[in-house]
């Protein structure tokens, strides 16, 4: 089962949530997220271990970096717990359009969402 999610979000200038969503560990979500808005985005992954929020990535990596405006990318989070999210600011603000895909093993006849 393919499930995709499609959205957008304004980014402020103070670091805050864009997206948070909650998974089955170990399940891909494959990410495209684009800067739409004239602005660098400085954005970061992470995810829930039951006590606080770590960041996915290094500073640098995939997962913790800045978007340019009009650029694009995608990235693959595949996290050991079951909500991840990505927090992100904007000098000036700017305007983040994402998409999140994965897929879902369903057995015959099984629950859908």
């Amino acid at each position: 089962m393919q499930v995709r999610f499609q959205d957008d979000q304004i980014i402020a200038e103070v670091e805050g949530t864009a997206f948070e969503t909650v998974v089955p560990p170990g399940t891909k979500n494959s990410i495209f997220f684009s800067n739409k808005g004239i602005n660098t985005i400085e954005f970061r992954f992470q995810e829930h271990n039951g006590t606080t929020w770590v960041d996915i990535g290094l500073a640098g990596s995939e997962f913790y970096n800045s978007l340019v405006k009009c650029a694009t990318k995608h990235v693959v989070v595949t996290p050991n717990y079951n909500r991840f999210r990505m927090v992100a600011s904007a000098s000036g603000g700017s305007y983040l359009d994402f998409v999140i895909e994965r897929h879902l093993e369903r057995m015959s006849g099984g629950l859908v969402g």
